[in-house]
């Protein structure tokens, strides 16, 4: 995949609280598990810190 901005601006915003919103209703969801293993390298590849 490519991706080409010739144009492109950036802004910050400060804020104090976040809300995630999970899908409580949702059986699958609620079964699942997650593999702290693969999460940990997401995060880090994200951040560029992958080793």
């Amino acid at each position: 995949m490519a991706f080409n901005a010739p144009e492109l601006t950036e802004g910050c915003e400060i804020f104090d609280n976040l809300e995630q919103h999970f899908p409580i209703h949702n059986k699958e969801f609620r079964e699942s598990t997650v593999d702290m293993a693969v999460l940990r390298d997401g995060i880090a590849k994200s951040e560029g810190n992958a080793e």
